[in-house]
């Protein structure tokens, strides 16, 4: 008996990867621990958390901060699988508590994140002028930094978001490498006895200020709902 002949084409092979130019888990690693941005929070966030805030306090309101993040980040790693849609956060709070909440977190978030994309850029442009003046003498407006910026992350986010995953991965090593730097600095200059355990005490954690710092403190942790 002769045997069956296949004369079709034969079936293409199943490709079970991301297609070219798709941003793969760890590019939405990086992207979502640069968007917390250490160096912005160590520049920007922090100093105004001490200085308005808890005062010592901060370091214990971190601490709590933290253990509040993970117990989000439990909930929200284990609704994934059971909510599966592209609106991820949209979605996870309508299917929670409703359409209706869903759709103001929905507003809420994206005005949120044009505000502070506008903060951003703003201090960018700010500490460009500073720098450039400082290192040259002379400097461009604010305004032209605030453009430039503008212009490169447009630019990345349309021809090749892949690529642009990559430089801020570079960035945020470089901004983990500063701050380490500035910490082995800052404890080779005062000694390890100068810090006191005593600020993670909740008579420091909950003195007059808290709720400024906590502000700030949180902030420090924005893009984890990046990761759906």
């Amino acid at each position: 008996m002769n045997e069956p002949s296949n004369t079709g084409a034969e079936p293409a092979a199943r490709n079970n990867g991301l297609r070219e130019g798709v941003l793969g888990t760890s590019d939405i690693v990086f992207i979502v621990m640069a968007a917390a941005a250490p160096m912005a929070v160590v520049v920007a966030l922090m100093p105004i958390a001490l200085a308005f805030g808890n005062g010592a306090g901060v370091p214990g309101t971190y601490l709590c901060a933290i253990g509040a993040m993970l117990l989000f980040a439990v909930g929200y790693v284990r609704i994934i699988p059971f909510v599966q849609n592209a609106g991820a956060f949209y979605a996870y709070i309508s299917a929670s508590i409703g359409r209706v909440s869903g759709l103001a977190a929905a507003y809420v978030a994206a005005l949120s994140y044009f505000v502070l994309s506008c903060s951003t850029i703003a201090a960018l442009a700010y500490f460009a002028e500073s720098f450039f003046e400082h290192v040259t003498g002379s400097a461009a407006h604010w305004s032209f930094w605030a453009f430039a910026a503008i212009a490169l992350i447009s630019w990345f986010s349309y021809h090749r978001i892949t690529l642009a995953a990559k430089v801020l991965g570079v960035a945020l090593v470089a901004e983990i490498a500063i701050i380490l730097w500035l910490d082995v600095a800052i404890v080779r200059n005062v000694g390890i006895d100068a810090f006191d355990l005593g600020i993670f005490q909740p008579a420091s954690v909950l003195a007059p200020g808290l709720g400024i710092a906590a502000i700030y403190v949180f902030s420090s942790m924005i893009g984890v709902e990046g990761t759906a």
